[in-house]
């Protein structure tokens, strides 16, 4: 199959090898586009990625069965890169497309997507991440303006040009403002992981000498990683331990408080805030990682859980919907209240301090995420592509 990926972002990652070429671009809706783009073409199909270039160039980069069009961005909003481009460059390629792939991050790359589909009467696929949402405190009205012309307009019109819209998550679609709109051409597919931790006995030494609770995503509100920060600063109150330590991966706009509030507390010496780091970085912590802490109020399908379950770590997050999907409270994880900051403390602490807890809660972890592997969750992406031009064929002969 030939397959067009639309996206908003693009890791500047060799699609062969992951050698960083570049600025990375992107967070979990891109790196699931890149995953899936290298397995598409490790089963022998033709990828063709359109997205935004972070390097403010227009730049075609070619590796043989899979080529990135990265478009420069006219303008941004707030971090995102908005590249009009996407409206008219597809169209001037000579390609043609078996199915077409696009991602709703951010705009407007997934509605150029379904909109060359229309046009050239190609089946579109499009994946629905998350709502798009102004809980955040939106400071800039453009900002805030954009959010709310893409929930009235633009969002909307991507999802009715689209032949089929995937889902991340079951429980998330009837929380959506949108989707239960569209759920006569819905299918819910996960997201994946495939791990890259290895098992080693000088990083398990490493892990008891000096334990670390890892947070990885976005730093923003509904993440609660300020609520993180106070509980474990109540671990510390009580001499819990001296050698642990809280390391935060990611940015956003809460970092400089977070810079702040560890001040605060006194826990200058025990809070690391790493900013946003390279995916090869970013497995590292991983590997060292003891135990992996999200505090959300609200998610879809973070990879970031997926992920430290795939290491073998024990997760202890949020008692939401979307968590329960693939977390089962006190096998591969526990899940707290995230308003009860204590019950996060305590449960942090009851981990840290049980080894053979926190070794038995991450080797079910690990076996259970198995089962989201990259591989598994492509097979039924490829499924989809295949019935849905089949579909095309029928029609056309009918």
């Amino acid at each position: 199959m030939k397959i067009a990926i639309f996206t908003a972002g693009f890791p500047h990652l060799h699609p062969l090898t992951n050698e960083e070429l570049g600025k990375y671009l992107g967070g979990g809706v891109e790196v699931v586009a890149f995953r899936i783009a290298q397995k598409l073409v490790k089963r022998g199909h033709e990828v063709t990625v359109f997205t935004t270039s972070a390097t403010g160039k227009n730049q075609i980069e070619d590796y043989g069965t899979i080529k990135i069009c990265r478009y420069k961005a006219n303008f941004w909003i707030s971090r995102a890169p908005i590249s009009l481009k996407f409206i008219v460059l597809p169209f001037l390629l000579k390609e043609k497309f078996d199915i077409i792939h696009a991602q709703l991050g951010n705009l407007p790359a997934p509605l150029a997507g379904v909109v060359y589909g229309k046009i050239k009467g190609i089946p579109t696929v499009l994946t629905y991440h998350l709502d798009y949402e102004t809980r955040e405190g939106f400071k800039k009205i453009m900002k805030f303006v954009s959010v709310k012309i893409a929930n009235k307009i633009l969002i909307p019109l991507t999802l009715h040009l689209a032949d089929v819209i995937t889902s991340v998550s079951h429980t998330f679609v009837p929380s959506s403002k949108l989707l239960p709109r569209y759920l006569e051409k819905l299918v819910v597919i996960p997201n994946g992981a495939d791990s890259r931790c290895v098992d080693d006995k000088n990083i398990q030494k490493k892990k008891k000498d000096k334990k670390i609770i890892l947070f990885v995503g976005s730093l923003v509100k509904r993440k609660n990683p300020d609520k993180l920060m106070h509980a474990f600063s109540m671990m510390s109150e009580h001499n819990c331990s001296n050698n642990i330590k809280l390391v935060y991966i990611g940015d956003g706009p809460m970092k400089d408080e977070l810079i702040k509030l560890a001040k605060k507390l006194g826990l200058d010496s025990k809070v690391e805030i790493k900013g946003f780091v390279s995916e090869e970085k970013k497995w590292e912590y991983y590997k060292f990682a003891y135990v992996f802490s999200l505090p959300s109020s609200d998610e879809c399908f973070p990879l970031s859980i997926l992920e430290a379950m795939s290491c073998g770590i024990p997760v202890v997050v949020s008692n939401i919907p979307a968590f329960r999907e693939y977390v089962y409270d006190g096998k591969n994880g526990i899940m707290v209240d995230p308003e009860n900051i204590k019950e996060f403390s305590e449960t942090l602490k009851h981990i840290v301090m049980n080894p053979k807890l926190a070794k038995k809660i991450g080797r079910i972890a690990k076996r259970i995420a198995e089962k989201y592997s990259w591989d598994n969750i492509v097979d039924r992406y490829e499924q989809l592509y295949l019935q849905l031009i089949e579909g095309k064929k029928d029609g056309k002969s009918s």
